[in-house]
Protein backbone atom coordinates (compact mmCIF):
# COMPACT_ATOMS: atom_id res chain seq x y z
CA UNK A 1 0.00 0.00 0.00
CA UNK A 2 3.32 2.41 0.10
CA UNK A 3 3.04 2.86 -3.42
CA UNK A 4 -0.01 4.23 -4.04
CA UNK A 5 1.48 7.69 -2.59
CA UNK A 6 4.39 7.87 -4.97
CA UNK A 7 3.72 10.85 -7.03
CA UNK A 8 2.71 8.88 -10.00
CA UNK A 9 0.00 7.18 -8.25
CA UNK A 10 -0.95 10.85 -6.31
CA UNK A 11 -1.59 12.10 -9.50
CA UNK A 12 -3.69 9.25 -11.25
CA UNK A 13 -5.79 9.28 -8.37
CA UNK A 14 -6.37 13.46 -8.58
CA UNK A 15 -7.07 12.96 -12.21
CA UNK A 16 -9.56 10.42 -12.01
CA UNK A 17 -11.48 12.14 -9.53
CA UNK A 18 -10.58 15.11 -11.34
CA UNK A 19 -12.32 14.62 -14.38
CA UNK A 20 -15.37 13.31 -12.25
CA UNK A 21 -15.74 16.36 -10.49
CA UNK A 22 -15.13 18.77 -13.62
CA UNK A 23 -18.10 16.65 -15.28
CA UNK A 24 -20.05 16.91 -12.19
CA UNK A 25 -19.57 20.88 -12.44
CA UNK A 26 -19.95 20.93 -16.65
CA UNK A 27 -23.33 18.62 -16.10
CA UNK A 28 -24.30 20.67 -13.04
CA UNK A 29 -23.42 24.11 -15.12
CA UNK A 30 -25.94 22.73 -18.10
CA UNK A 31 -28.56 21.92 -16.15
CA UNK A 32 -28.40 25.26 -14.68
CA UNK A 33 -28.71 26.77 -18.01
CA UNK A 34 -31.46 24.70 -19.09
CA UNK A 35 -33.98 25.64 -15.66
CA UNK A 36 -32.64 29.25 -15.98
CA UNK A 37 -34.11 29.80 -19.38
CA UNK A 38 -37.09 27.57 -19.13
CA UNK A 39 -38.24 28.17 -15.60
CA UNK A 40 -37.05 32.12 -14.93
CA UNK A 41 -35.71 33.54 -11.55
CA UNK A 42 -38.90 32.57 -9.98
CA UNK A 43 -39.24 28.72 -10.83
CA UNK A 44 -35.78 28.26 -10.08
CA UNK A 45 -36.13 29.82 -7.18
CA UNK A 46 -38.91 27.60 -6.02
CA UNK A 47 -37.00 24.44 -7.87
CA UNK A 48 -33.95 25.51 -5.34
CA UNK A 49 -36.10 25.86 -2.20
CA UNK A 50 -37.24 22.46 -2.52
CA UNK A 51 -33.98 20.62 -3.11
CA UNK A 52 -32.69 23.16 -0.18
CA UNK A 53 -35.33 21.88 2.42
CA UNK A 54 -34.69 18.19 0.82
CA UNK A 55 -31.06 18.85 1.41
CA UNK A 56 -31.17 19.64 5.08
CA UNK A 57 -33.42 16.87 5.72
CA UNK A 58 -31.76 14.42 4.83
CA UNK A 59 -28.79 15.56 7.15
CA UNK A 60 -31.74 13.63 9.18
CA UNK A 61 -31.14 10.54 6.98
CA UNK A 62 -27.94 10.17 6.57
CA UNK A 63 -26.54 10.91 10.14
CA UNK A 64 -23.13 11.53 9.25
CA UNK A 65 -22.99 7.96 8.08
CA UNK A 66 -20.89 8.90 4.60
CA UNK A 67 -18.01 9.96 6.83
CA UNK A 68 -18.14 6.88 9.24
CA UNK A 69 -18.05 4.61 6.26
CA UNK A 70 -15.21 6.21 4.86
CA UNK A 71 -13.21 6.26 7.87
CA UNK A 72 -14.43 3.00 9.44
CA UNK A 73 -13.97 0.92 6.25
CA UNK A 74 -10.15 2.06 5.10
CA UNK A 75 -9.43 1.20 8.85
CA UNK A 76 -10.68 -2.20 9.06
CA UNK A 77 -9.90 -3.08 5.56
CA UNK A 78 -6.44 -2.14 5.87
CA UNK A 79 -6.22 -4.78 8.49
CA UNK A 80 -8.32 -7.50 6.49
CA UNK A 81 -11.13 -7.32 8.84
CA UNK A 82 -14.09 -8.34 6.52
CA UNK A 83 -16.57 -9.07 9.50
CA UNK A 84 -16.62 -5.93 11.06
CA UNK A 85 -16.77 -4.16 7.61
CA UNK A 86 -19.94 -6.33 6.47
CA UNK A 87 -21.36 -6.02 10.05
CA UNK A 88 -20.55 -1.70 9.84
CA UNK A 89 -22.43 -1.85 6.08
CA UNK A 90 -25.49 -3.96 7.22
CA UNK A 91 -26.15 -1.64 10.35
CA UNK A 92 -26.02 1.45 8.34
CA UNK A 93 -28.42 0.60 5.86
CA UNK A 94 -30.72 -0.16 8.74
CA UNK A 95 -29.83 2.53 10.28
CA UNK A 96 -30.30 5.35 7.80
CA UNK A 97 -33.63 3.29 6.25
CA UNK A 98 -35.01 4.57 9.52
CA UNK A 99 -33.98 7.74 9.76
CA UNK A 100 -35.27 8.31 6.08
CA UNK A 101 -38.60 7.47 6.57
CA UNK A 102 -38.39 10.01 10.30
CA UNK A 103 -37.01 12.90 7.42
CA UNK A 104 -39.49 12.09 5.23
CA UNK A 105 -42.22 12.10 7.72
CA UNK A 106 -40.79 15.62 9.35
CA UNK A 107 -40.76 17.14 6.24
CA UNK A 108 -45.15 15.82 5.63
CA UNK A 109 -45.70 16.65 9.38
CA UNK A 110 -44.37 20.85 8.82
CA UNK A 111 -45.73 20.87 5.63
CA UNK A 112 -49.11 19.76 7.27
CA UNK A 113 -48.69 22.45 10.63
CA UNK A 114 -47.90 25.38 7.98
CA UNK A 115 -51.22 26.36 6.90
CA UNK A 116 -50.16 29.18 4.98
CA UNK A 117 -47.81 27.58 2.47
CA UNK A 118 -48.16 28.13 -1.16
CA UNK A 119 -50.38 25.28 -2.90
CA UNK A 120 -47.38 25.23 -5.64
CA UNK A 121 -45.06 25.05 -2.66
CA UNK A 122 -46.58 22.25 -1.22
CA UNK A 123 -47.21 20.03 -4.16
CA UNK A 124 -43.62 20.43 -5.25
CA UNK A 125 -42.18 19.54 -1.58
CA UNK A 126 -44.00 16.28 -1.64
CA UNK A 127 -42.34 15.26 -4.51
CA UNK A 128 -39.05 16.51 -3.71
CA UNK A 129 -39.13 14.37 -0.03
CA UNK A 130 -39.18 11.70 -2.19
CA UNK A 131 -35.19 12.35 -2.62
CA UNK A 132 -34.82 12.22 0.74
CA UNK A 133 -34.21 7.92 0.66
CA UNK A 134 -32.82 7.86 -2.78
CA UNK A 135 -29.74 10.69 -1.79
CA UNK A 136 -29.23 8.78 1.22
CA UNK A 137 -28.90 5.46 -0.79
CA UNK A 138 -26.01 7.31 -2.97
CA UNK A 139 -24.13 8.40 -0.15
CA UNK A 140 -24.01 5.07 1.27
CA UNK A 141 -23.04 3.28 -1.51
CA UNK A 142 -20.65 6.10 -2.38
CA UNK A 143 -19.05 5.96 1.70
CA UNK A 144 -18.89 2.15 0.90
CA UNK A 145 -16.72 2.28 -2.04
CA UNK A 146 -14.48 5.31 -1.08
CA UNK A 147 -14.00 3.48 2.01
CA UNK A 148 -12.44 0.26 -0.41
CA UNK A 149 -10.33 3.18 -1.69
CA UNK A 150 -12.43 2.76 -5.17
CA UNK A 151 -12.85 6.52 -5.19
CA UNK A 152 -13.62 7.46 -8.67
CA UNK A 153 -16.54 4.21 -8.73
CA UNK A 154 -17.78 5.88 -5.38
CA UNK A 155 -18.21 9.24 -7.16
CA UNK A 156 -18.99 8.33 -10.54
CA UNK A 157 -23.10 7.55 -10.01
CA UNK A 158 -24.07 10.35 -8.43
CA UNK A 159 -21.89 13.20 -9.27
CA UNK A 160 -21.91 11.99 -13.14
CA UNK A 161 -24.06 9.69 -14.26
CA UNK A 162 -27.18 11.35 -12.72
CA UNK A 163 -26.16 14.84 -13.66
CA UNK A 164 -26.03 13.04 -17.39
CA UNK A 165 -29.62 11.83 -17.12
CA UNK A 166 -31.06 14.56 -15.65
CA UNK A 167 -30.32 17.15 -18.74
CA UNK A 168 -31.67 14.54 -21.20
CA UNK A 169 -34.64 14.07 -19.40
CA UNK A 170 -34.92 18.13 -19.21
CA UNK A 171 -34.23 18.63 -22.65
CA UNK A 172 -36.84 15.66 -23.47
CA UNK A 173 -39.24 17.84 -21.51
CA UNK A 174 -38.79 21.31 -22.63
CA UNK A 175 -39.04 20.18 -26.23
CA UNK A 176 -42.71 18.20 -25.67
CA UNK A 177 -44.10 20.24 -22.65
CA UNK A 178 -43.81 23.71 -20.85
CA UNK A 179 -41.45 23.20 -17.63
CA UNK A 180 -42.26 23.92 -14.29
CA UNK A 181 -40.11 23.55 -11.03
CA UNK A 182 -42.67 20.34 -10.11
CA UNK A 183 -41.58 18.60 -13.19
CA UNK A 184 -38.23 19.68 -12.70
CA UNK A 185 -38.22 18.46 -9.16
CA UNK A 186 -39.98 14.94 -10.42
CA UNK A 187 -36.96 14.47 -13.14
CA UNK A 188 -34.56 14.82 -10.63
CA UNK A 189 -36.02 12.00 -8.29
CA UNK A 190 -35.99 9.87 -11.35
CA UNK A 191 -32.56 10.84 -12.81
CA UNK A 192 -31.46 9.76 -9.31
CA UNK A 193 -33.40 6.74 -9.24
CA UNK A 194 -31.62 4.92 -12.33
CA UNK A 195 -28.01 6.39 -11.28
CA UNK A 196 -28.74 4.56 -8.11
CA UNK A 197 -29.27 0.96 -9.70
CA UNK A 198 -26.14 1.36 -11.15
CA UNK A 199 -23.93 2.35 -8.03
CA UNK A 200 -25.60 -0.96 -6.18
CA UNK A 201 -24.14 -2.61 -9.42
CA UNK A 202 -20.75 -1.43 -9.04
CA UNK A 203 -20.76 -2.00 -5.42
CA UNK A 204 -21.41 -5.40 -5.43
CA UNK A 205 -18.90 -5.82 -8.28
CA UNK A 206 -16.21 -3.90 -6.29
CA UNK A 207 -16.92 -5.31 -3.10
CA UNK A 208 -14.69 -8.62 -1.68
CA UNK A 209 -15.64 -11.91 -1.83
CA UNK A 210 -14.87 -12.33 1.85
CA UNK A 211 -17.07 -9.45 2.38
CA UNK A 212 -20.00 -10.87 0.59
CA UNK A 213 -20.03 -14.51 1.87
CA UNK A 214 -19.57 -12.84 5.41
CA UNK A 215 -22.73 -14.27 7.56
CA UNK A 216 -22.23 -12.82 10.86
CA UNK A 217 -23.01 -9.35 11.91
CA UNK A 218 -22.65 -7.89 15.80
CA UNK A 219 -22.84 -4.41 16.57
CA UNK A 220 -19.54 -2.04 18.04
CA UNK A 221 -21.39 0.50 20.43
CA UNK A 222 -18.39 3.23 18.98
CA UNK A 223 -20.06 3.37 15.72
CA UNK A 224 -22.65 5.04 17.24
CA UNK A 225 -20.34 7.61 19.74
CA UNK A 226 -18.71 8.41 16.29
CA UNK A 227 -21.55 8.76 14.34
CA UNK A 228 -22.74 11.58 16.40
CA UNK A 229 -20.30 13.76 15.72
CA UNK A 230 -20.16 13.00 12.27
CA UNK A 231 -23.68 13.76 12.06
CA UNK A 232 -23.27 17.10 14.20
CA UNK A 233 -20.82 17.87 11.25
CA UNK A 234 -23.13 17.11 8.49
CA UNK A 235 -25.87 18.73 9.81
CA UNK A 236 -23.92 21.90 10.64
CA UNK A 237 -22.09 22.11 7.13
CA UNK A 238 -25.75 21.42 5.44
CA UNK A 239 -27.07 24.20 7.18
CA UNK A 240 -24.36 26.55 6.17
CA UNK A 241 -24.64 25.35 2.90
CA UNK A 242 -27.98 26.59 2.51
CA UNK A 243 -29.02 29.16 5.38
CA UNK A 244 -28.43 31.71 3.24
CA UNK A 245 -30.76 30.41 0.46
CA UNK A 246 -33.40 29.27 2.77
CA UNK A 247 -33.46 32.40 4.69
CA UNK A 248 -33.33 34.12 1.59
CA UNK A 249 -36.53 32.52 0.53
CA UNK A 250 -37.84 33.57 3.94
CA UNK A 251 -37.06 37.45 4.01
CA UNK A 252 -37.37 38.22 0.56
CA UNK A 253 -38.85 37.27 -2.51
CA UNK A 254 -38.37 33.72 -4.96
CA UNK A 255 -36.58 36.02 -7.88
CA UNK A 256 -33.88 36.82 -5.61
CA UNK A 257 -33.55 33.24 -4.35
CA UNK A 258 -33.13 32.39 -8.07
CA UNK A 259 -30.84 34.94 -8.70
CA UNK A 260 -28.44 34.49 -5.85
CA UNK A 261 -28.80 30.86 -6.33
CA UNK A 262 -26.87 31.18 -9.89
CA UNK A 263 -24.37 33.40 -8.07
CA UNK A 264 -23.49 30.57 -5.56
CA UNK A 265 -23.07 28.05 -7.76
CA UNK A 266 -20.14 29.67 -9.83
CA UNK A 267 -18.86 31.04 -6.74
CA UNK A 268 -18.39 27.26 -6.00
CA UNK A 269 -16.22 26.59 -8.75
CA UNK A 270 -13.82 28.03 -6.87
CA UNK A 271 -13.85 24.91 -4.31
CA UNK A 272 -13.92 21.91 -6.86
CA UNK A 273 -9.91 21.40 -6.27
CA UNK A 274 -10.57 21.52 -2.90
CA UNK A 275 -13.60 18.91 -3.44
CA UNK A 276 -11.30 16.81 -5.59
CA UNK A 277 -8.29 16.80 -2.71
CA UNK A 278 -10.74 15.77 -0.24
CA UNK A 279 -12.23 13.10 -2.06
CA UNK A 280 -9.37 11.85 -2.97
CA UNK A 281 -7.28 11.57 -0.11
CA UNK A 282 -9.68 11.19 2.65
CA UNK A 283 -9.31 7.16 3.05
CA UNK A 284 -5.22 7.77 3.06
CA UNK A 285 -5.55 10.74 5.52
CA UNK A 286 -7.38 8.00 7.64
CA UNK A 287 -4.93 4.64 6.61
CA UNK A 288 -1.81 7.10 7.30
CA UNK A 289 -3.15 8.37 10.79
CA UNK A 290 -3.86 4.42 11.92
CA UNK A 291 -0.58 2.98 10.76
CA UNK A 292 1.25 6.31 12.26
CA UNK A 293 2.62 6.98 8.92
CA UNK A 294 2.67 10.65 9.79
CA UNK A 295 5.77 12.15 8.10
CA UNK A 296 3.65 10.65 4.66
CA UNK A 297 0.37 12.27 6.33
CA UNK A 298 1.91 15.69 6.43
CA UNK A 299 3.14 15.51 2.85
CA UNK A 300 -0.15 14.68 1.74
CA UNK A 301 -1.92 17.59 3.46
CA UNK A 302 0.90 20.06 2.04
CA UNK A 303 0.42 18.11 -1.42
CA UNK A 304 -3.42 18.58 -1.07
CA UNK A 305 -3.42 22.29 0.10
CA UNK A 306 -1.17 23.32 -3.23
CA UNK A 307 -3.66 21.66 -5.58
CA UNK A 308 -6.67 23.34 -4.08
CA UNK A 309 -5.15 27.09 -4.11
CA UNK A 310 -3.94 27.07 -7.40
CA UNK A 311 -7.31 25.60 -8.53
CA UNK A 312 -9.31 28.19 -6.34
CA UNK A 313 -7.48 30.94 -8.08
CA UNK A 314 -8.27 29.93 -11.76
CA UNK A 315 -12.64 30.68 -11.92
CA UNK A 316 -11.94 33.31 -9.47
CA UNK A 317 -9.84 35.30 -11.47
CA UNK A 318 -11.87 34.79 -15.01
CA UNK A 319 -15.35 34.82 -13.54
CA UNK A 320 -14.24 38.35 -11.70
CA UNK A 321 -12.91 39.64 -14.95
CA UNK A 322 -15.63 38.35 -17.24
CA UNK A 323 -18.16 37.28 -15.02
CA UNK A 324 -20.36 40.49 -15.94
CA UNK A 325 -20.13 39.96 -19.48
CA UNK A 326 -20.50 35.78 -19.14
CA UNK A 327 -23.84 36.07 -16.57
CA UNK A 328 -25.94 37.57 -19.03
CA UNK A 329 -25.41 35.16 -21.72
CA UNK A 330 -25.15 32.19 -20.62
CA UNK A 331 -28.38 32.49 -18.12
CA UNK A 332 -30.10 35.31 -19.48
CA UNK A 333 -30.35 39.51 -18.81
CA UNK A 334 -33.31 38.48 -15.30
CA UNK A 335 -29.75 36.98 -13.93
CA UNK A 336 -27.19 39.51 -14.18
CA UNK A 337 -27.94 40.51 -10.71
CA UNK A 338 -26.15 37.75 -9.94
CA UNK A 339 -22.74 39.34 -10.36
CA UNK A 340 -22.12 41.17 -7.10
CA UNK A 341 -23.00 38.39 -4.91
CA UNK A 342 -20.80 35.60 -6.86
CA UNK A 343 -17.67 38.32 -6.29
CA UNK A 344 -18.36 38.34 -2.63
CA UNK A 345 -19.23 34.68 -2.22
CA UNK A 346 -15.81 34.15 -4.22
CA UNK A 347 -14.03 35.43 -1.28
CA UNK A 348 -15.11 33.15 1.01
CA UNK A 349 -15.24 29.97 -0.91
CA UNK A 350 -11.53 30.94 -2.05
CA UNK A 351 -10.58 31.55 1.09
CA UNK A 352 -11.84 28.51 2.71
CA UNK A 353 -10.45 26.66 -0.17
CA UNK A 354 -6.55 28.18 -0.10
CA UNK A 355 -6.29 26.54 3.62
CA UNK A 356 -7.06 23.10 1.82
CA UNK A 357 -9.27 20.31 3.15
CA UNK A 358 -8.41 21.01 7.03
CA UNK A 359 -11.66 19.87 8.10
CA UNK A 360 -11.37 16.62 6.09
CA UNK A 361 -8.21 15.91 7.66
CA UNK A 362 -9.74 16.17 11.46
CA UNK A 363 -12.60 13.97 10.59
CA UNK A 364 -10.49 11.14 9.12
CA UNK A 365 -7.51 11.81 12.08
CA UNK A 366 -9.97 11.29 14.79
CA UNK A 367 -10.58 14.60 16.10
CA UNK A 368 -14.32 15.04 14.29
CA UNK A 369 -15.77 16.17 17.85
CA UNK A 370 -13.26 19.51 17.24
CA UNK A 371 -14.32 19.92 14.12
CA UNK A 372 -18.08 19.41 14.94
CA UNK A 373 -17.27 22.54 17.57
CA UNK A 374 -15.54 24.40 14.85
CA UNK A 375 -18.51 24.07 12.39
CA UNK A 376 -20.89 24.91 14.99
CA UNK A 377 -19.30 28.24 15.93
CA UNK A 378 -18.83 28.76 11.83
CA UNK A 379 -22.65 28.04 11.13
CA UNK A 380 -24.30 30.17 14.11
CA UNK A 381 -22.19 33.00 12.46
CA UNK A 382 -23.36 32.46 9.21
CA UNK A 383 -27.43 32.19 10.54
CA UNK A 384 -26.78 35.01 12.45
CA UNK A 385 -25.30 36.84 10.28
CA UNK A 386 -28.30 36.38 7.48
CA UNK A 387 -30.64 37.16 10.18
CA UNK A 388 -29.15 40.43 10.46
CA UNK A 389 -28.25 41.22 6.90
CA UNK A 390 -30.26 39.44 4.59
CA UNK A 391 -33.51 42.45 5.97
CA UNK A 392 -31.51 45.34 4.78
CA UNK A 393 -29.09 44.52 2.33
CA UNK A 394 -30.68 41.10 0.49
CA UNK A 395 -28.52 39.05 -1.47
CA UNK A 396 -25.59 40.94 -1.01
CA UNK A 397 -26.26 40.27 2.40
CA UNK A 398 -26.98 37.02 2.28
CA UNK A 399 -23.30 36.54 0.54
CA UNK A 400 -21.06 38.98 2.76
CA UNK A 401 -22.38 36.48 5.39
CA UNK A 402 -21.73 33.05 4.08
CA UNK A 403 -18.53 34.56 3.27
CA UNK A 404 -17.07 35.34 6.70
CA UNK A 405 -18.68 32.63 7.75
CA UNK A 406 -16.60 30.31 5.25
CA UNK A 407 -13.47 32.25 6.32
CA UNK A 408 -13.69 31.58 9.69
CA UNK A 409 -13.98 27.81 9.49
CA UNK A 410 -10.71 27.58 7.07
CA UNK A 411 -9.03 29.49 9.38
CA UNK A 412 -9.58 27.41 12.44
CA UNK A 413 -9.40 24.21 10.71
CA UNK A 414 -5.90 25.14 9.82
CA UNK A 415 -5.09 26.00 12.79
CA UNK A 416 -5.92 22.80 14.74
CA UNK A 417 -4.71 20.61 11.91
CA UNK A 418 -1.19 22.54 11.91
CA UNK A 419 -0.91 21.85 15.62
CA UNK A 420 -2.30 18.04 15.99
CA UNK A 421 0.24 17.52 13.24
CA UNK A 422 3.30 19.55 14.99
CA UNK A 423 2.59 17.00 17.72
CA UNK A 424 3.82 14.20 15.80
Amino acid sequence: MKDDLAGAAIMRLLSGVGVIKLANVGFGFGVSVLLANALGPRGVGIYTFAISVVSIAGVLSLFGMPRLLIRETAWYASEQKWKEVHSLWTWSVKTTFILSITAMGIIYFALWSFGNVAAERIFIMVIATMIVPLSAAHALVSGALRGLHHVAYGLFPDLVLRQAILIILLLLATSFYTLTGVIAVGLYAVSSLFALVVAVWILWNKTPTSIRQEKTNFYDPNWFQTLLSFALIAGILQINNYADIILIGIFRTDEEVGIYRIAQQLSLLSVIGLQIVGTSFSPRYARLWKEGSFVQLKRLVVIGACVSLVLALIPMVVLALAGNLLIPIVFGEQFSESYFPMLVLFIGTAGFAAVGPANVVLNMIGQQSLNAKLTAVSATANIVLNIVLIPKFGIIGAASATATASLFLGAASLYEVTKALKRK
